[in-house]
């Protein structure tokens, strides 16, 4: 594969991801806010993670370092009351 080809490639699958993940962003509530340009550069610095079922995915009490979006699939929450 040439370096054209290859560059093409990436660009299109980046592209792609920053689409599908603005689509995400659009169905959150509280990211409504953002103007375009936040947008983008929040869907720019999304990363999927794989969960297997019935995994823990963050634990009450934990700190808060990231923020999680249910892609594809169901999720549980359980909570304590303090």
């Amino acid at each position: 594969m040439d370096r054209s080809t290859f560059k093409r490639i990436v660009l299109k699958n980046a592209y792609n991801k920053r689409k599908m993940y603005e689509c995400l962003i659009d169905n959150v509530p509280m990211l409504k806010f953002l103007d375009p340009y936040e947008r983008m550069n929040v869907a720019d610095a999304l990363v999927s993670k794989r969960f297997e079922d019935g995994e823990l995915i963050i634990k009450q009490g934990d700190d808060a370092a990231c923020m999680f979006f249910v892609e594809d699939g169901e999720i549980r929450i359980t909570m304590t009351r303090k």
